[in-house]
């Protein structure tokens, strides 16, 4: 999942056609926050809210007026599903999205193809969901709880404010086509940090192709959008509606040594809800086109963003990235990057996994810096609770890359962050900003693949830290 980052999040949604260039415009989708609602009170973890990634000016109401349904039949029943089916993560959204309501009766949309639901939704199970669903959605009075949350406004008029810097020509002149549809980026103000990209396959072939991503807060409560995350996170969410289909044609002749790659990074991809090859496939595919969209408009170092995918996991997105030259060098011949996937698959199938994996693995040894803390020792027992900084150090400057997470213990002994920092003059020294309280438990990770050295190589070893105040 996504590391650490010190602002709270929300999830903020719009619509777009591609022949109407640049009118992107934002909205909170009520489908969606009856659904992400519904998950929260299952206390499904990837809806629950954090610290560090919640919208409290929305979620706090949330909370407050639906307490006293925590226990409602719907509720149990959702357990039941996410528990038998692992309904969760992206399966929500993407029933969101299947959903309509009218007249305040909710039901499926009609005239979808059979496969459109994400496949976790059990069809033996489903209808007695959606009827369940009816009963919370009127005894609770959903739609007027969603209808008197006024920041509703304030995140559309700030979204679609943001989003209009996007190029969005760029999908149809880099993919060489568009899909036949819509595109939506779809709301939740209480969906956690995560992102979701899921679509709605109509009969006759069109698509309504949905993105949902995260925007920050400031310390009023104000949604922010901020171009060292927020841009990234709309371009990759865009282009999943372009990449999982030519995953999805092509994957008969990838999976073989895509379970080879997956084999090898399985616990990093796993950490990331990336949970089999396929899913993993979708991914480096949609990186490697992010990584495309910034270098088409910017100057950017590539270097630095391969490191940071190889480090999520990602093991040939260096190879991938550098076949677009290719690619772009003969468009007569290469059309459409689906004509161009043969060569991918290709590329692929010609890497050697273990190969590549040691060699990552002696250049980390041989060049990665070493990491410590340097003013709480792990396992004290007696750390003073006016301690305002954790000072992470390492034996050779670094860039400007970093995170932390919970430690061992878990999100509830994770100090509260006010902020981080590098030591400018040396940039050998990050500092994490906490307020610490009086005899209390704290557990914390600084994982290596997190930081990055001036020669692009993380450190040789992750960082835990367990201490109590006194």
């Amino acid at each position: 999942m996504k590391k650490l980052a010190f602002l709270t999040v929300l999830l903020v949604a719009s619509s777009f056609v591609f022949a109407q260039k640049n009118e992107l415009k934002a909205k909170v989708d009520e489908r969606c926050e009856l659904i992400s609602t519904v998950f929260r009170l299952a206390e499904a973890k990837e809806y629950m809210p954090t610290e560090y990634a919640d919208f409290s000016v929305f979620t706090d109401s949330v909370s407050k007026y639906f307490e006293p349904y925590k226990n409602h039949e719907f509720i149990e029943y959702c357990k039941i599903c996410r528990k038998k089916y692992g309904v969760g993560y992206d399966a929500p959204m993407s029933l969101a999205v299947h959903l309509q309501i009218v007249d305040g009766k909710i039901s499926l949309i009609p005239n979808v193809k059979e496969n459109s639901l994400e496949s976790r939704w059990n069809r033996k199970t489903l209808p007695r969901f959606i009827e369940l669903l009816n009963d919370f959605y009127i005894e609770t009075n959903f739609h007027d709880f969603f209808q008197k949350q006024t920041i509703k406004e304030k995140v559309e008029i700030a979204a679609t404010g943001y989003f209009q810097k996007i190029d969005m020509e760029w999908f149809k002149n880099f993919f060489g086509e568009v899909p036949k549809g819509s595109f939506n980026l779809v709301i939740s103000l209480s969906n956690g940090g995560n992102c979701y990209g899921p679509k709605v396959s109509y009969i006759d072939n069109t698509e309504d192709l949905y993105s949902i991503l995260i925007c920050g807060k400031d310390t009023l409560g104000n949604p922010v959008f901020e171009d060292n995350w927020a841009l990234e996170l709309i371009i990759h969410e865009f282009c999943h509606s372009f990449c999982n289909p030519l995953i999805m044609e092509n994957y008969p002749n990838m999976k073989k040594k895509a379970k080879g790659f997956f084999k090898i990074k399985k616990g990093i991809l796993q950490e990331q809800a990336y949970s089999n090859p396929q899913i993993m496939l979708y991914e480096i595919l949609v990186r490697a086109s992010v990584i495309k969209y910034f270098s088409d408009h910017s100057q950017i170092d590539t270097k630095r963003y391969f490191s940071k995918e190889k480090n999520n996991g990602f093991m040939w997105i260096e190879e991938l990235y550098n076949s677009f030259d290719k690619y772009e060098q003969n468009r007569e011949k290469y059309p459409t990057l689906r004509s161009f996937m043969p060569e991918i698959v290709k590329i692929q199938n010609e890497l050697d996994p273990q190969k590549m994996e040691k060699a990552q693995q002696e250049m980390q040894q041989k060049y990665g810096p070493t990491m410590s803390i340097v003013n709480i020792v792990n396992g004290d027992q007696n750390v003073d609770a006016a301690i305002t900084q954790i000072v992470v150090k390492f034996d050779s400057p670094m860039l400007g890359v970093n995170g932390a997470t919970h430690g061992k213990k878990g999100d509830k002994y994770l100090p509260k962050v006010l902020g981080a920092k590098w030591n400018e003059e040396t940039k050998t020294e990050w500092i994490l900003e906490v307020k610490l309280e009086p005899n209390k438990e704290y557990s914390i990770a600084f994982p290596a693949k997190w930081f990055l050295n001036e020669d692009y190589v993380s450190p040789k070893n992750t960082v835990y830290l367990d201490f109590k105040t006194k």
